[in-house]
């Protein structure tokens, strides 16, 4: 969700709703080349009409930055199914309720966080200018935002790390949806072709869940995460 749409669709009394993939963010590397790839093809120039990603060669070079064959498959299908760019336009049906439901199956990736892994993360300043941002936006159009850490395939080894990142986003004065399983899930039939991406069965229980939580206002305090995390050392 970018803060310069808000305007374009948020009304009064509205709640905006910032899902995270927990188990994706690194500590702080910023916004991967892959990244930056991918919101290039998406907005084009666009993208840097903000004072969050800066125009400048070292963006540019990322974004050209790449080994032949890569090159070589993407203007292939870019030249033969221009409106195709992503796996998920080959087989996708969008339903008028707004449920986009795809066909597509893959090999699941069960996440362990390996032992060991040393319990930090910073914010990237980027984010933080941006999450501020649509706090702002959120405000002026007299509605409120929230965050809640979206289900992911994987073990519970990741909780103390998720934990960290809803205190992470409570000190920025977010209110963090309560899942005491802080988004780790280990049913594979909630998902689809991947760890991130919930199956019409575990669709409708993380939306039954989420919208039982959002009306009975249950956020997490710091107090609480604080605890947990002490819990975990």
């Amino acid at each position: 969700m970018q803060y310069r749409f808000i305007p374009q669709i948020f009304t009064k009394g509205d709640t905006l709703i910032i899902g995270l993939r927990g188990t994706l963010l690194p500590a702080d590397n910023g916004m991967t080349d892959m990244g930056l790839k991918f919101c290039f093809r998406i907005m084009g120039m666009d993208m840097f009409n903000n004072s969050i990603l800066p125009l400048n060669f070292k963006n540019l070079s990322r974004i050209a930055r790449g080994n032949a064959g890569e090159w070589s498959m993407f203007f292939t299908k870019l030249l033969a199914t221009p409106g195709n760019m992503y796996k998920y336009d080959q087989d996708t049906i969008l339903h008028d309720s707004g449920w986009c439901e795809n066909r597509l199956h893959g090999q699941l990736d069960y996440k362990v966080l390996p032992p060991g892994t040393p319990l930090q993360l910073r914010i990237h300043d980027n984010l933080r200018s941006m999450l501020t941002k649509t706090q702002q936006e959120c405000a002026v159009k007299g509605g409120t935002c929230c965050v809640y850490i979206f289900a992911n395939y994987c073990s519970p080894s990741y909780t103390p790390y998720l934990a960290l990142l809803a205190l992470k986003y409570t000190d920025m004065g977010f209110k963090v949806v309560k899942d005491e399983s802080f988004g780790c899930y280990t049913d594979p039939t909630d998902f689809a072709d991947t760890g991130y991406h919930l199956s019409p069965q575990g669709t409708l229980k993380q939306s039954r869940k989420l919208a039982q939580k959002l009306k009975n206002q249950e956020f997490w305090t710091r107090e609480e995460l604080a605890t947990i995390l002490r819990y975990y050392g």
